[in-house]
């Protein structure tokens, strides 16, 4: 089987921005699960024992309900690398 030919400097930068670009979506992704849990702690923690994210809902201010669903699609997409490539603002 014949070995195939070394990368060409382009292809070499090309997969290496690539890897950078995948790592950095990454590192957002994890900034936005951890912003997303806080925003839902924050109110868990107003409530009784036993509550549920709905009741967590109901008492959020409209900024933070607004956060909670710019967030929610986000951190419980199945792909998240695709969601945020096809939702991408540049």
């Amino acid at each position: 089987m014949p070995c195939s030919p070394p990368p060409t400097p382009a292809e070499f930068t090309a997969a290496n921005d690539q890897i950078r670009l995948q790592d950095e979506w990454a590192r957002e992704l994890d900034k936005m699960k951890e912003d997303f849990a806080d925003l839902l702690m924050k109110y868990s923690a107003q409530l009784p024992k036993g509550s549920v994210v709905s009741d967590a809902i109901e008492i959020m201010t409209a900024e933070h309900y607004a956060e909670f669903e710019r967030l929610l699609p986000i951190v419980t997409a199945q792909d998240t690398f695709e969601y945020r490539a096809l939702h991408r603002q540049d």
